[in-house]
């Protein structure tokens, strides 16, 4: 599919069978460089504002740079005076439509575009909702659709398409295919897809494009791999030098669907990155596994070790009860004692003996010894 030269990567244009692409594993994670093309996140946006600041300025350098090689290319296929680009971004590619004195310019994007970013004059630029319809007054000799439609909700697509083919006869049109990938990316399609909405408004595709800018490193991949012009039936008719030029120019009439190289490169080397991942997560999943063995070993160690001083605490439990047993049929057998022996008529006659000797003080100490001397204890 590719030689190698000493300074630089030639491609087939031809590029990647679809299907192939679509066989490669996480095809949605990418690798994040400077470029309109590269998918940021794979996740629809929550923020109020999708497209912000960071967002135009991570692909407004790639823009730039394809904006510079591509359009030239159109300059040469016919005569331009005016200029539309639905789905804009702040203006890139209407910036080298004016360097090159096209000045009856207009672009059309969402309110989060700021107007201090614009690279065009701010009277250029339309503030609107791409998912409704927009009113236009006149018609543009190109209308330019660049990496925008998939930005879109599937059920907007007719209306985007109709929007865009009501601009201009002539349409310079590129779209995310399936698995590219990219900030708030909710359509992405294969060609055949938009190219068949299109041609129920009229319009004819050629693919003369991508063969002259397949390997041009200037200009930002999803441009080379997607890159088509579109033009109406009736212009053609009207127009049979720009006709006679296209048909020249096309090597077939079918729009094959392709996957550029570097979009393989960048799903081959986020796929090795997240098998790299995944054999660090491994390991490190091996090694948390071997420290809670080995910490369940010691949570048996020590359940042994509290189930041997439970049943010790048990015994000990038992014997305490038992004691607690013991001692109370002892308490309770004292105090039958002690009952039987102060209700004895024996006690009875001693403690009035004793009442009775307390008031002779001579002979109650004599009485208190002989009492010892026949009861000792």
């Amino acid at each position: 599919m590719s030689t190698l030269g000493s300074s630089m990567m030639h491609w087939d244009w031809l590029g990647l069978p679809p299907l192939r692409f679509l066989q490669l594993p996480s095809r949605h994670m990418l690798l994040s460089i400077d470029s309109p093309c590269t998918s940021y996140t794979s996740q629809p946006m929550t923020s109020a504002l999708p497209y912000d600041e960071k967002f135009f300025a991570r692909q407004s350098a790639g823009s730039l740079r394809s904006a510079k090689q591509l359009l030239p290319h159109i300059f040469k296929l016919t005569a331009l005076s005016s200029v539309i680009d639905v789905g804009c971004g702040v203006g890139t590619w209407l910036s080298v439509c004016w360097d090159h004195g096209i000045t009856d310019i207009l672009g059309i994007d969402g309110h989060w575009v700021d107007p201090q970013a614009l690279r065009i004059p701010q009277k250029c630029f339309q503030s609107a909702d791409l998912t409704k319809p927009f009113p236009l007054k006149r018609t543009f000799d190109l209308a330019l659709s660049l990496e925008v439609a998939e930005h879109l909700p599937p059920e907007a697509a007719e209306t985007y398409v109709d929007t865009v083919a009501r601009a201009s006869p002539i349409i310079l049109f590129s779209a995310a295919i399936p698995g590219q990938g990219g900030t708030d990316h909710q359509n992405e399609q294969w060609p055949e897809y938009w190219l068949n909405r299109f041609n129920k408004k009229g319009f004819v595709a050629f693919d003369i494009l991508r063969k002259d800018v397949w390997n041009d490193e200037a200009i930002d991949w999803c441009y080379r791999q997607n890159i088509l012009l579109l033009v109406s039936e009736e212009h053609l008719q009207s127009h049979p030098a720009l006709h006679h030029a296209l048909e020249k120019e096309r090597l077939h009439t079918n729009i094959l669907p392709l996957v550029h190289p570097l979009k393989l490169l960048e799903a081959l080397n986020q796929n090795s990155n997240l098998q790299n991942s995944c054999n660090t997560f491994q390991s490190q999943l091996q090694d948390t596994r071997a420290t809670l063995e080995n910490e369940r070993k010691k949570a048996v160690v020590l359940r042994e070790n509290l189930q041997k001083e439970a049943v010790i605490l048990r015994e000990s439990l038992q014997h305490a009860r038992a004691n607690i047993i013991r001692l109370t049929a002892e308490k309770t057998a004292l105090r039958l004692n002690l009952h039987s022996i102060l209700s004895s008529q024996t006690y009875r006659c001693a403690v009035k003996a004793r009442d009775r000797l307390r008031r002779i003080p001579v002979l109650y100490p004599l009485a208190r010894s002989a009492l010892r001397t026949f009861f000792p204890h």
